[in-house]
């Protein structure tokens, strides 16, 4: 099963997923907030989504996903990262696991991808 894979490729490469992305946080201008925060602090950050995105995407309830955005949107919003900034991370998040998936071969097609 597709989604299977998915989680363990995400779970197996969560590291170097990680990376990625805190390198284009770091130097992407639309992310001034992010730039402040120490190397391991972004790691944690981001280590976290994706290591979270493989449970989630394993359950069938979307119960613990909206709790755990909701929390990150209420810690975000108390350490004064603006919305458009938090919600530009997610998408860079998405978009570079999108991209790694696709450089795997993971997926064959646009069907798959958007299941």
């Amino acid at each position: 099963m597709l989604s299977i894979r998915l989680v363990h490729m995400i779970e197996d490469h969560a590291d170097e997923l990680t990376r990625g992305v805190i390198r284009t946080l770091q130097s992407d201008p639309r992310t001034p907030h992010y730039h402040r925060l120490t190397n391991e602090e972004l790691h944690y950050r981001t280590f976290s989504v994706y290591h979270n995105l493989g449970h989630w995407l394993s359950r069938n309830s979307e119960e613990p996903v909206e709790s755990a955005y909701t929390d990150l949107a209420k810690r975000r919003y108390a350490e004064g990262v603006p919305l458009h900034e938090v919600i530009l991370a997610l998408l860079m998040l998405k978009h570079y696991l999108r991209d790694y998936v696709r450089s795997r071969g993971l997926m064959d097609s646009a069907i798959e991808l958007h299941q």
